[in-house]
């Protein structure tokens, strides 16, 4: 299904380093998306960004505890960004009340996952946005 916003994906460290057993604490890392409007004159409306990151001990998962996430915005006001644990996602919320918020041409914000505890198995992994 085509998208009207642009999706970006960095992450710090780059590529993401496993913990190891044994280790003191985790491996901690940080996942950055930046969402804009690139292509479209008019703005775009948007009420919910969903951004799945794999939970679990398997071999595709990122981390086994979401909730030590530290998920913001950068660079917008107003939005919210939450862990949603029965979809399994953070939810990018525009506004409490269910409007849209515009994103004109040429804006972005950064949707961060901060101090995120990676997993023991070295993988690729699957991010999405929705």
């Amino acid at each position: 299904m085509p998208t009207l916003l642009a999706y970006t994906l960095v992450t710090d460290p780059a590529p993401l380093e496993t913990s190891r057993t044994g280790q003191a604490a985790p491996s901690q890392a940080a996942v950055y998306l930046l969402v804009s409007n690139v292509d479209h004159p008019q703005p775009v409306n948007w009420r919910t960004i969903d951004v799945g990151v794999p939970v679990g001990t398997g071999a595709t998962d990122l981390t086994t505890n979401p909730n030590a996430i530290t998920p913001r915005i950068d660079n917008v006001a107003g939005p919210t960004f939450t862990w949603q644990s029965t979809q399994q996602v953070f939810r990018a919320t525009a506004h409490g009340n269910g409007s849209p918020r515009p994103l004109a041409r040429g804006e972005s914000m950064v949707l961060v996952l901060a101090d995120i505890p990676v997993n023991l198995s070295p993988c690729t992994l699957i991010i999405t946005a929705r």
